[in-house]
């Protein structure tokens, strides 16, 4: 019985991975991007998100006001939203 229990908690583990690994995803335009901040607001469909992003955020290149994008996020303590890539749609 206790195989069956681990063999059952490694299964779970390996389907929910993947989705701790990806993160989410959200659409949207640029509205603004403060560099000092490490801020940057998207327009999307549910409304003006905000996504704090580091230096090694990829794709940042992409992030200039009015620019329609997708960023990967995960979400942070506190409701933080940092972006891991942004890439130009």
């Amino acid at each position: 019985m206790k195989l069956r229990k681990q063999f059952v908690a490694l299964l779970l583990a390996l389907i929910l991975a993947p989705a701790v690994a990806f993160g989410d995803e959200a659409q949207g335009t640029v509205v603004k991007v403060d560099q000092d901040a490490r801020e940057m607001t998207v327009k999307t469909k549910e409304g003006e998100k905000k996504f704090s992003f580091r230096s090694s955020t990829e794709g940042l290149d992409a992030a200039k006001d009015g620019a329609k994008v997708t960023i990967e996020y995960e979400k942070r303590d506190g409701g933080e939203m940092r972006a891991r890539k942004v890439t130009a749609r």
